[in-house]
């Protein structure tokens, strides 16, 4: 489909990441649209096929190259060179937030996260309640952290951040999600999927 012609499927998806701008996102808004959102990746020619290598690499916590962590997966995902177009692009789109410990260039680790986050639960033809509901957990803490660092700074914006939900959904006992995590701009969703789904 054409930009100017975009499919109804992609159009519901929107919406949906529209609505973050003025509210959470919520597994009840999430979990409807994980169809549509598979096949708007699966039209773009994101590979979501859950292999072993797919599915342990998108299982690791740390995305800071395309060769470790997260970053075979995401590669296997999007292909080489889409892969290397997302780094820069979520780079690009947290220009003048914060960095990892300063280090410039780090900025748009958290945009990677949600964006590997995605793929890992788009695998899944039909993910769980719990992996739905960690996948909000961590689009909203991120979300929840930058519009926080615009009223305060860091280390209150961490704290706050995590009393907005402090655990991880059905787990016993209930665990809590990465003591450490990058934000994202909060207006930044809607764009990374048109990234991904195009």
């Amino acid at each position: 489909m054409s930009p100017e012609n975009p499919s109804p499927v992609s159009n519901t998806v929107e919406q949906m990441w529209r609505s973050t701008l003025e509210r959470p996102l919520t597994a009840e808004a999430l979990k409807p649209m994980i169809g549509e959102m598979r096949q708007s990746l699966i039209e773009a020619g994101v590979d979501l096929s859950p292999t072993p290598e797919k599915v342990q690499s998108l299982g690791k916590k740390k995305f800071r190259s395309l060769n470790t962590g997260r970053g075979p997966g995401v590669v296997a995902a999007l292909g080489e060179s889409k892969a290397e177009s997302l780094l820069n692009f979520c780079l690009v789109n947290s220009l003048g937030r914060p960095a990892v410990a300063g280090y410039r260039g780090t900025e748009g680790r958290g945009l990677q996260q949600v964006a590997a986050d995605t793929i890992q639960l788009l695998i899944n033809d039909s993910p769980t309640d719990k992996q739905i509901n960690t996948y909000v957990l961590r689009v909203n803490r991120r979300i929840k952290k930058d519009t926080l660092r615009k009223s305060c700074q860091a280390p209150a914006a961490t704290k706050d951040a995590y009393e907005v939900v402090p655990v991880i959904p059905d787990t016993d006992p209930p665990q809590r999600l990465w003591q450490k995590f990058m934000s994202i701009p909060y207006d930044s969703l809607l764009d990374l999927w048109s990234f991904l789904s195009t």
